[in-house]
């Protein structure tokens, strides 16, 4: 990933902060604007356009403001974990009613979802960080749509949400009182297009 403070991203613009030191002071001097204002360009692609991520040391900032979850900027939230998840974990995002634990009142945070009766946590996104993210730091999330690198997938098959914490599985969950919630469909071994309904039933 090519990083240079004010953008984080795929592509390498191999342009650096500022014109380089060696060049004549009264030439960097003239060139310096132009370097600032290609900054700004980079800068408003990743925070309108949804090109690349938020730099991961900035994600602290963006928890819990939506202004990234946009259509044309990849649906992207910024949220504290409350536990352990995977990276491509489908995720319930959640409003926390009670002060404990260090968890604020009204603060929304994400959970590994799941359909078990036990838990109904109805996912609402994915964990989209490369290696998970730990309880308590905050992470990137993919709101309701987008593509996630699973393993192991039948291709062209549907995918709902599974009672272990954070999966999916082929075909809807069938236990007695389990909810039922659509997520995706494998669109080859290792990729899922989710494009998540609203749970729509309970398993009989």
């Amino acid at each position: 990933m090519s990083q240079a403070g004010s953008y984080y991203s795929s592509v390498n613009f191999l342009l650096p902060q500022q014109p380089p030191s060696e060049l004549p002071a009264q030439l960097q001097n003239a060139l310096s604007p132009l370097y600032i204002a290609m900054q700004q360009v980079i800068q408003t692609f990743t925070n309108n356009c949804g090109v690349s991520s938020q730099p991961p040391d900035q994600w602290a900032n963006y928890a819990n403001n939506y202004t990234t979850v946009l259509i044309n900027n990849a649906r992207r939230m910024y949220l504290t974990a409350s536990e352990d998840m995977n990276y491509g974990a489908m995720a319930q995002f959640y409003q926390v009613d009670i002060i404990s634990h260090g968890v604020g009142k009204g603060v929304v945070y994400a959970r590994n979802a799941s359909s078990l009766w036990l838990y109904n946590r109805q996912a609402h996104g994915f964990c989209n960080v490369a290696g998970g993210v730990k309880a308590g730091q905050v992470g990137e999330f993919i709101f309701k749509e987008g593509i996630v690198k699973i393993t192991g997938l039948n291709t062209m098959q549907d995918y709902y949400l599974s009672p272990v914490k954070g999966k999916v599985m082929l075909g809807p969950d069938t236990i007695a009182g389990d909810m039922v919630q659509y997520i995706g469909y494998a669109i080859a071994e290792d990729t899922l297009y989710v494009n998540m309904d609203r749970y729509t039933a309970t398993a009989p």
